[in-house]
């Protein structure tokens, strides 16, 4: 089993492989410390490795003081919409049933700032919400499309 690509892509982190059920993902080769430019790349390798255990959260290391802590997500079937008599409910909210055949690993917690500057190498939080621990918001789509 081998993961065929890890991408990040502005806040959000994707591997876009099955990992089977004991294997846990692993990066062998760090990101080097840089400045990071449009249309420039930022490569690492990652490896699942056997844990002969079921999948347990790990921690992406991104400088040497800042980790993303991921969580496994398994497969499932589960019910997406709100129901009818909900308070504030949206007409495009119809229940309709969801099912999710391959199981992903996903940010246990929101995306810091110390996080996002650790990628992408600035913070454009505004000034009143300054915090390496503190969400990072004013986050721009043309940058998280980055």
């Amino acid at each position: 089993m081998k993961i065929k690509n890890i991408f990040i892509l502005g806040v959000l982190i994707c591997a876009t492989s099955t990992i089977l059920a004991d294997l846990v993902p692993v990066i062998t080769t760090q990101p080097m410390s840089q400045t990071v430019n449009e249309g420039d790349s930022v490569t690492f390798s990652v490896v699942a490795e056997d844990s002969s255990s079921e999948n347990t959260d790990f921690s992406i290391p991104l400088s040497g003081s800042v980790n993303l802590d991921m969580i496994w997500i398994e497969p499932g079937t589960f019910i997406m919409g709100s129901p009818e008599d909900e308070l504030g409910r949206q007409s495009n909210e119809i229940q309709h049933q969801v099912t999710l055949t391959k199981g992903y690993w996903l940010g246990k917690y929101e995306v810091t700032q110390a996080q996002y500057e650790a990628v992408m190498g600035t913070n454009p939080s505004s000034e009143w919400f300054i915090g390496a621990d503190m969400p990072v918001n004013e986050v721009e789509w043309d940058d998280a499309k980055e």
